[in-house]
């Protein structure tokens, strides 16, 4: 068996140079393969004879409009999504708007119907007012005339309602006074069939 020590020193020496030849060789290859050294056209040629692709070259990997264009893409998507919502809020305020506003014609015409109904109840007590005051003037006159002429002024009246009408004024402004009412005397001077007939109204009434 050959022993360690029958190997010469020179022999000994260039195994050693090629090892660590080989080694700083490898270490390169691999530092370029991570990265950390760039040494892709240099050993190029070296790294295709041995059958190593080596590390191809990024071109444009630090472009510096890059993050400019990447901010810029983010704020017109920004403003396109703002622009979106504010499209759609003001669909939304366009359509209340136009809700409001049919409210609002729907209230102006109840307001108008509600101004016209109170017109007319106004102009109906204001006749009401005027006709009670009539009839009081006319009951009043009646009361102060002979009874006979009284009578002769009721049954000239073409519409019952009317006379009856004037019988209770007279009733209410005697009650008023504490007087006695001519309403009974007067309806026994008056013609039968027609005081019969003005005594049936007021019991229905």
């Amino acid at each position: 068996m050959a022993r360690y020590g029958s190997i010469g020193a020179g022999t000994r020496i260039f195994t050693l140079i090629l090892l660590i030849v080989g080694l700083l060789i490898g270490g390169v290859i691999w530092f370029d393969q991570i990265g950390i050294l760039d040494v892709n056209d240099i050993l190029s040629p070296v790294l295709k004879f041995a059958g190593f692709p080596g590390r191809s070259k990024m071109e444009n990997l630090e472009d510096p409009d890059l993050l400019d264009r990447v901010r810029y893409d983010k704020q017109w998507e920004a403003l396109a999504m703002q622009k979106e919502e504010l499209e759609n809020r003001k669909i939304d305020l366009d359509q209340k708007e136009q809700d409001m506003n049919i409210l609002m014609e729907a209230l102006k015409e109840k307001d108008e119907e509600y101004a016209e109904k109170e017109i007319i109840l106004n102009d109906e007590i204001e006749n009401n007012d005027t006709k009670n005051r009539n009839l009081e003037a006319n009951a009043r006159k009646l009361m102060g005339m002979p009874p006979d002429n009284a009578v002769a002024i009721l049954e000239s009246m073409e519409d019952d309602l009317d006379i009856i009408d004037h019988l209770k004024m007279v009733d209410k402004i005697a009650a008023e006074n504490d007087e006695v009412s001519m309403v009974a005397f007067w309806m026994s001077k008056m013609e039968k069939k027609r005081a019969a007939e003005i005594l049936r109204l007021m019991k229905e009434e």
